[in-house]
């Protein structure tokens, strides 16, 4: 019987499984940090060289206090994303996703007005590599990928936030920007300081809500184990009472899908939620913002959701 020759290790996998468990998790925070650092001043002197650009991607970071936010949101990010378990090309897939609604309201409300292209193109770069080269060394994914495998999801993760941006680029057009000033949102007088306070409010709402925090409870809500699925198939086929209705049409409905359809379904809501509750915090940051412009935001992003839902459901797939 032929002897399986082992595959040879790297020498970047073996400094990584030399690594202590216990010191992978904030090394993922901090390498995330520094990737992030690193690639924003790589592509400050790519996009058109002026300040307003530069600012465009990052509000400006002047004092020790401004990168208190920064810290907290990419702390909690990448702690999520290694107690979930989830390898580097679901973490970073799901990211630039959930990214997208941040994306538009910054580069189409910013009043330094940088290039729409090239700074939500640089952005979203920074923000996947940042989150995917930290994992993909200090975690090795527990399923056989190949890379042609990771490249094939990375690249339709791109495809689906690009419709995204796409969507809610003409959703601006069209009617989201003249809802807004007919509300009485102030947006000329928005300065930047206050764009970046709103931006990070949405941040914070995001990472709060849906990572890792709320993901969980989407799923733990959602969970049953086979023995409960099984008992409850049985108890629905005795059961002669059928629920009528618009109710009973919906539950019944619901019964009939896959799981990995129901899956996509809940984490579809659970984006579309904390976009609602974001586009909430915008409005209270923000000079002349209320309900009704937030009605108009949170409307837009959340139709824009539903056109790339589908993708999120193998993001936590193996």
């Amino acid at each position: 019987m032929p002897v399986t020759q082992p595959q040879p290790v790297s020498p970047l996998r073996r400094a990584a499984n030399a690594i202590p468990s216990s010191v992978k998790p904030p090394l993922a925070v901090i390498l995330n940090i520094a990737f992030t650092s690193f690639f924003t001043y790589l592509t400050a002197t790519w996009i058109p060289t002026t300040q307003a650009n530069h600012d465009a991607i990052y509000r400006t970071l002047n004092q020790l206090s401004d990168y208190y936010g920064l810290a907290a949101i990419k702390t909690v990010e990448m702690l999520g994303y290694w107690i979930q378990g989830w390898d580097a090309t679901q973490a970073s897939a799901l990211h630039i996703l959930s990214r997208a609604p941040i994306l538009h309201f910054t580069h189409t409300y910013d009043p330094l007005h940088a290039p729409l292209v090239p700074s939500v193109l640089a952005e979203t770069l920074i923000h996947l590599l940042s989150v995917y080269l930290p994992l993909r060394f200090l975690r090795p994914s527990t399923t056989k990928k190949t890379f042609s495998c990771d490249l094939s999801r990375i690249v339709q993760s791109l495809f689906a936030a690009s419709i995204y941006q796409l969507a809610l680029h003409v959703a601006s057009e069209k009617f989201l920007t003249d809802w807004l000033i007919k509300n009485g949102w102030e947006m000329e007088q928005w300065g930047a300081t206050r764009i970046g306070y709103a931006v990070e409010t949405l941040n914070f709402t995001r990472t709060g809500l849906m990572l890792p925090v709320g993901w969980a409870m989407a799923e733990i809500l959602g969970y049953k184990s086979k023995q409960e699925e099984l008992q409850e198939a049985k108890d629905e086929d005795e059961d002669e009472d059928v629920v009528e209705g618009l109710l009973g049409y919906f539950l019944n409905n619901w019964r009939k899908l896959r799981p990995e359809t129901r899956r996509v379904i809940r984490r579809t809501v659970l984006v579309m939620t904390y976009q609602v509750f974001g586009a909430t915090s915008d409005a209270s940051q923000l000079k002349g913002g209320n309900f009704f412009g937030a009605v108009g935001i949170g409307g837009a992003w959340v139709v824009s959701t539903l056109l790339v839902g589908p993708a999120l459901g193998w993001v936590e797939r193996g």
